[in-house]
C-alpha cells in the first residue's frame, strides 16, 4: 500500500492509500493520481561518550551525553566503570531488581583505565614522597634529640 494524492475530481487533494496494481499505475500515468513520498523517519541519535576532567580538574571522568542532552558522569574506580551508568530497576518479568542502562564502549573504558591508572600512580608517588619526608623529619628530630641528650650527658 502506498499513499496517493487525488489530482482530479471533487475529492481533489485528498490523500488515500491504494495497492500497487496496474490500474493505479495507469491512473498515475494519466495524471489522475500522484504518488506521495513517505515522510523520512527522524534519525535516532546515539548517546555520545567521552573522557573529561572532573569539576576540580584533579581527576578524569567518563561523560555520557544522552540524545535528550542530559549528561551523566562516572569518576569511580576503574573496575566499576563498565557498570557505572547502570541503575537498579524493577523487572516484573523476573520479579526482582535488575541492572539496566548503557555500557561505555571498550575504547572509552581502556582510555579511562589508562588515564585513571596514571593518576593513581602519580598519587601513590606523591604519598610515598610525603611519607619519606615525614620519615626523614622524624629521623632528624631523633638525631637532634639524641645529640642534645649526649651534650647534656657530657655536661653533667
Amino acid at each position: 500500500m502506498a499513499k496517493y494524492k487525488l489530482c482530479r475530481g471533487v475529492r481533489y487533494g485528498e490523500i488515500i492509500h491504494l495497492p500497487n496494481t496496474p490500474e493505479v499505475a495507469l491512473a498515475v500515468t494519466l495524471g489522475d493520481l500522484e504518488l506521495v513520498p513517505d515522510e523520512p523517519t527522524p534519525a535516532v541519535k546515539e548517546p555520545t561518550w567521552g573522557l573529561v576532567p572532573t569539576a576540580n580538574g584533579a581527576d578524569v571522568c567518563i561523560l555520557l551525553t544522552l540524545p535528550s542532552g542530559e549528561q551523566q558522569r562516572y569518576a569511580g574506580p576503574v573496575k566499576g566503570a563498565k557498570d557505572g551508568f547502570k541503575r537498579r530497576v524493577w523487572s516484573g518479568e523476573a520479579q526482582d531488581y535488575v541492572q539496566a542502562g548503557p555500557e561505555p564502549p571498550t575504547n572509552v573504558l581502556a582510555d579511562y583505565a589508562a588515564r585513571k591508572g596514571q593518576q593513581e600512580r602519580e598519587a601513590a608517588a606523591m604519598a610515598a614522597g610525603r611519607e619519606r619526608a615525614t620519615r626523614d623529619e622524624m629521623e632528624r628530630k631523633a638525631a637532634n634529640t639524641s645529640a642534645a641528650a649526649a651534650a647534656l650527658a657530657r655536661g653533667n
